[in-house]
Parts: structure tokens; sequence; C-alpha cells
């Protein structure tokens, strides 16, 4: 019965032989280097996209909120306008609706 890989190895340290160690090769080292300059590539271009779509975001967050303020302008407004024109009738006919059509 031939002896284990692990046995071979403690008896070569009981010995005080050393166990051979595993170099890793010239290309598996240059494989990961550029694996590592690959993947900092990626991490980079992944960066600048975020901040390309987070910048979109703020932009329509912007305009949203002017939207928001045209439109509450446009409200008042029409407030405005349904007041005078109720004043200038003279009349307590219900208000209506942006369609003219009372609710």
């Amino acid at each position: 019965m031939e002896p284990s890989k692990n046995t071979a190895t403690a008896a070569a340290a009981i010995s005080g032989n050393e166990a051979p160690v595993p170099l890793p090769s010239v290309e598996t080292g240059a494989g990961a280097a550029l694996r590592i300059s690959d993947l900092q590539h990626q991490l980079k271009e992944n960066e600048s996209q975020r901040t390309e779509v987070t910048s979109y975001i703020n932009q329509q967050n912007i305009q949203v909120h002017r939207w928001q303020l045209r439109l509450q302008t446009l409200n008042e407004r029409q407030t405005k306008l349904r007041t005078e024109l109720d004043q200038i009738r003279g009349t307590s006919e219900p208000p209506t609706n942006a369609a003219g059509v009372s609710p």
C-alpha cells in the first residue's frame, strides 16, 4: 500500500526535508494581473455610468418640480378667474370643474 500524499508530506517535514511548494507560473501571474486591470477598468466605467444616471435622475426631479409649480400656478389662476367670473355674474351658480361640468 502506497503512503498518501499527506503522509509523505508529514514524513518529509519530520525528517527535515522541505516539501515542494508549487509556485504560480508566470502565465498565471500575468493572467491575474490582466484580470485585475480589466476589473478595475470595469469598476471605473460602472462608476461613470452610475454618475451619469444619477445626473439624469436629478435633472428629471428638477423638471418635475417645475411642472408641479406650473400646475399650482395654473390652479391658482383658475380659482381666481372663476371667483371673478362669479362676482361679475352675481349668481350663486355651483362651481364647475375644468371641463365646465358641475360636480
